[in-house]
């Protein structure tokens, strides 16, 4: 029995949530993508540190401001105040719960960041599957992009940015 409506989408939504409680979460599968720019270190942190510093160094800030002039970013917007709410704070409280329980186990800073990045990723992709009926520019590319955001984190590692289409992803050793 369904306990919110998500609009027309929601078996989508739904479906979706139960898988992000099967998501092994900071346990990486040792076969990262490899259009990913991935960072390692003994813990978490020291992974997360070597990441931060190379998109810095990438011009992180730059790539943002251009993204959130894109229409991708006015897409997001427009979606977040439809249906898309509900599924994406369902999604971003699931994601939540199955992920802090993981962080506050490996007592590394960067692992309690990463859990609230995997919330919002999660929630996005939901905001994604509620609103998939409707058509805005370019919605293949960016839900292509949502999905191989979400697979970073399905695969165990977790991922601190995206600067021109690159994801700076990172893991423990």
């Amino acid at each position: 029995m369904k306990t919110q409506e998500y609009g027309p989408n929601s078996e989508k939504v739904e479906k979706f949530i139960e898988e992000i409680k099967q998501t092994k979460f900071f346990k990486p599968d040792g076969d990262p993508k490899p259009e990913w720019k991935l960072f390692s270190g003994e813990d978490w942190n020291a992974a997360c540190d070597a990441a931060r510093n190379a998109a810095r160094d990438a011009e992180w800030y730059a790539a943002w401001d251009a993204v959130r002039d894109s229409e991708w970013y006015a897409a997001r917007n427009a979606a977040r105040n439809s249906a898309g709410d509900v599924a994406r704070y369902a999604a971003r409280d699931s994601a939540g719960d199955a992920v802090w329980d993981t962080a506050r186990d490996s007592a590394d800073d960067a692992a309690c960041d990463a859990a609230r990045d995997a919330a919002c990723d999660a929630a996005l992709y939901a905001v994604f599957l509620a609103v998939s009926d409707l058509d805005f520019a370019d919605k293949e590319k960016h839900f292509n992009h949502v999905k191989a955001r979400w697979e970073v984190w399905t695969k165990g590692y977790a991922l601190l940015c995206d600067v021109n289409g690159k994801l700076y992803v990172y893991a423990k050793k």
